[in-house]
């Protein structure tokens, strides 16, 4: 297990899950998904399929050339975009949570560690630093998820990969360039006749499991989606689809044609 320790703050450690005996069909698998998101949150229409397929998406992360982010985005405080953070954090490979982060601890995470990153308060922090903006940014497409920076006495010039799924939480909108590459979520909230299920720490069994049979999923199928295209449903051509989904899309349709 990679870990950090200076002898301050605290170890980084990820324990991957044992994957499923079984085969997992990836029907019933997103079905159980949409089970657990409708359990804990007040969505709006269909979100909750977006979110399930960006969950199968970050177990098979490195078989897409697109990184769209997925950002739970609010008007105000307590909207659960926090605990649809929490929720998403117990379903996803290697999740490594934050309130805030600083540029280099960003861009060294991210090569280090290969996590799910999942930033709350981004609102707080992000529209007032560029630089984690830039990183962000440079992220969305595999070929260039790269940022350089000069380190050590001679200044010798280092690339970081800035590859991974990432998750957002906060307040308000975001910059331009940071909307076109996030799939956003918006959040409200709960209405007086609205109920859902109080996230409890002590309880997370389900999730384990979940994940266990997203790992087993994700090991049989990551080649198949590597090399496929989505297959096109009537009435829709390639030029119609915007880049930013067509990992989920890819997920929906998949294809055995080579790219």
């Amino acid at each position: 297990k990679p870990r950090i320790n200076n002898n301050a703050g605290r170890e980084i450690l990820f324990e991957d899950p044992e994957l499923w005996p079984d085969e997992v069909d990836g029907s019933d698998l997103l079905n159980e998904l949409k089970e657990v998101f409708d359990r804990f949150l007040i969505l709006p229409e269909r979100a909750e399929t977006a979110l399930c397929l960006w969950v199968a998406f970050a177990w098979t992360h490195d078989a897409f050339s697109i990184s769209p982010i997925l950002d739970f985005r609010s008007p105000t405080k307590r909207c659960g975009k926090s605990t649809a953070l929490r929720v998403v954090h117990r379903l996803v490979p290697r999740p490594l949570p934050t309130s805030n982060i600083s540029t280099a601890a960003l861009f060294r995470s991210i090569e280090y560690f290969k996590p799910t990153l999942l930033v709350d308060e981004v609102d707080t922090f992000l529209k007032f630093n560029d630089e984690i903006q830039g990183v962000l940014n440079a992220g969305h497409e595999r070929d260039g998820a790269y940022v350089l920076r000069v380190e050590g006495d001679d200044n010798q010039p280092k690339k970081y990969c800035v590859w991974s799924p990432k998750v957002l939480a906060g307040i308000g909108k975001r910059k331009d360039t940071l909307e076109d590459r996030s799939i956003c979520v918006p959040m409200k909230r709960k209405g007086p006749e609205e109920s859902v299920e109080k996230l409890r720490l002590n309880r997370i069994e389900g999730f384990v499991i979940l994940r266990r049979k997203a790992a087993r999923w994700a090991e049989d199928n990551i080649e198949t989606l590597r090399l496929s295209t989505p297959e096109m449903p009537n009435g829709l051509n390639d030029s119609d689809l915007p880049q930013l989904v067509v990992p989920l899309f890819k997920l929906v349709f998949p294809s055995s044609r080579a790219v």
